[in-house]
């Protein structure tokens, strides 16, 4: 079995997060659900959108629901992490 990655914020991604969990509850645990995810196989969790240096860029986005807004997450990874590079919470 392959070893799980590990998953670093950058400083404006966990303040955006911060934000977000202080202002709605329930999206802490869609961010768990997302961190599950990418630490096991980020390359099914998000579209790839972006390649700069031979290095790829990756989206994910979960939607919302009533009162929650969906989150979005830019990140790049390598075999042993996940480096989250922003979030965003996106209300419809």
């Amino acid at each position: 079995m392959r070893a799980l990655r590990t998953v670093v914020l950058e400083k404006r991604a966990e303040v955006a997060l911060d934000a977000l969990f202080a202002e709605y509850t329930e999206i802490e645990a869609v961010y768990d659900g997302i961190v599950w995810r990418l630490c096991r196989n980020p390359e099914s969790g998000g579209m790839r959108i972006h390649q700069t240096n031979g290095q790829d860029y990756f989206i994910v986005r979960v939607e919302g629901w009533v009162k929650t807004p969906s989150l979005v997450l830019l990140y790049r990874f390598t075999d042993s992490e996940v480096v989250v590079l922003g979030a965003h919470g996106v209300n419809e």
